[in-house]
C-alpha cells in the first residue's frame, strides 16, 4: 500500500444563486439499532439521530470511479451495511424503511439489478455469506422472540434455518473459514453491554469471546476483528484469535474507529474513522480509512464530510464498496481507492 495517500480537501465550494449562498450540507435521519428489554428478552428499538450530509456525491482524487451502487431516492429508508460475496461481484444487504422493517437484496455490483432475498415482514439485518458463497446469515426477528441469527441460500431460494434462539438480540455474524462456526455480537438481558460469542451452525454450545461489537473474521480464518469501547467512551479496534484469546488493541487515538473489515489478503484493515482530516472544516464525521493488519499506517480514502462507514472490499482486492449519506439520502457505494 503507498504511503502517501494524500488526505484532499473537498472540490464542493458554497454555489451563489441569485446573491443568496445555497446550503452544502443538509440533514439525514440515521436509524441506529439498540438493545432494550422488554419483558426479559432484548429486543431491537431504533433510536433516530440527525446527521449531516453534503449535497455533493463528489470525493478526492484518491477516490476513483466512483459509481453509486444502489438507486435508494427515499430520505426515510436507511441503506444496512453491505456484505460481500466471496465467490461473485455481488453485495448483499438490507433496506430499512419507514416502518423500520426490512427487505434484503443480492444485487450485481456490475449493475443496478437485484433480487429480492426473504420477505420484508419482519426485520432483517446484518446479513453476511459463508466462505463458500452458497448461504448467507442474517439477524431477524421473525419468530416473535428476542433477534435471532438464522441461514438462507444466497439466491434465496428454499426456507430458513434458524441458528440461535433464546430471549438475546444476536447481530453481525461472520463466519470462520470451516463453514461450521459463525461469531456474531449478542445483547442479553441480564448484563449491559455487546460482546462477541460463537457457535456451531450444526449445534452445540455457545462459547462467549469478549466484550464487543461487529466482529470479522480473517481471511485465513485465525484473527476476529472487532470494536471495544475504551473507558473513556472512544470506540477502538481490537483483534484477538479465533478462540477469543490474546486480545489485542489495533487502532488507537483519539477518534472512534468503527465498522473493520479485512481486506482479502488479509494484510490490511478497512474501517470508518471520525478523525479529522484535512479539509473537513471542522466536520467531525465518519470517512473510510485503511490500515495495516497490526494498526500501522493508518491512511485516509474518502473525505466527502458525509458519513461514510461499513467499507468492505470485493474478492479482487481493489474493489471498494461503502456505505453513505452523501447526497441527503442513503446509498451503497463502489470505488477504487489509490491505495
Amino acid at each position: 500500500m503507498k504511503t502517501t495517500i494524500r488526505r484532499a480537501a473537498l472540490i464542493a465550494a458554497a454555489l451563489v444563486i441569485g446573491g443568496c449562498a445555497a446550503p452544502e450540507f443538509v440533514s439525514t435521519d440515521f436509524k441506529r439499532i439498540t438493545p432494550e428489554v422488554d419483558d426479559q428478552q432484548v429486543v431491537p428499538v431504533f433510536q433516530t439521530v440527525r446527521i449531516q450530509a453534503h449535497k455533493e456525491v463528489t470525493d478526492n482524487n484518491q477516490v476513483v470511479d466512483l459509481v453509486n451502487l444502489t438507486l435508494n431516492e427515499d430520505t426515510k429508508t436507511q441503506v444496512s451495511a453491505p456484505t460481500a460475496s466471496p465467490t461473485q461481484d455481488a453485495v448483499t444487504y438490507a433496506i430499512v424503511d419507514g416502518a423500520n422493517q426490512s427487505q434484503m437484496f443480492r444485487q450485481s455490483t456490475l449493475s443496478s439489478a437485484r433480487t429480492t432475498i426473504g420477505d420484508n415482514r419482519s426485520l432483517n439485518v446484518t446479513p453476511t455469506y459463508t466462505r463458500d458463497g452458497q448461504y448467507l446469515l442474517f439477524s431477524s426477528n421473525r419468530s416473535g422472540n428476542g433477534q435471532s441469527l438464522w441461514r438462507i441460500r444466497s439466491d434465496g431460494a428454499g426456507g430458513v434455518t434458524r441458528i440461535t434462539s433464546g430471549s438475546s438480540m444476536d447481530l453481525a455474524p461472520s463466519m470462520v473459514d470451516d463453514d461450521e462456526t459463525v461469531v456474531f455480537q449478542s445483547h442479553g438481558a441480564q448484563r449491559p453491554g455487546s460482546y462477541v460469542w460463537s457457535v456451531n451452525l450444526n449445534g452445540g454450545l455457545l462459547t462467549e469471546l469478549s466484550e464487543g461489537e461487529t466482529p470479522s473474521v480473517s481471511p485465513d480464518g485465525r484473527q476476529i476483528l472487532f470494536v471495544k469501547t475504551s473507558p473513556d467512551g472512544r470506540k477502538q479496534v481490537w483483534s484477538m484469535r479465533i478462540d477469543g484469546s490474546s486480545p489485542t488493541q489495533v487502532s488507537s487515538g483519539g477518534a472512534n474507529d468503527i465498522t473493520p473489515s479485512w481486506h482479502p489478503s488479509g494484510r490490511f484493515i478497512v474501517f470508518a474513522s471520525d478523525e479529522m482530516g484535512k479539509g473537513e472544516e471542522n466536520q467531525k464525521n465518519y470517512n473510510v480509512w485503511i490500515m495495516r493488519a497490526d494498526g500501522t499506517d493508518r491512511q485516509q480514502i474518502t473525505s466527502n464530510q458525509s458519513y461514510d462507514d461499513s467499507p468492505v472490499f470485493l474478492k479482487n482486492g481493489r474493489t471498494l464498496i461503502f456505505r453513505s449519506n452523501r447526497g441527503g439520502v442513503w446509498n451503497l457505494y463502489k470505488a477504487n481507492p489509490k491505495i
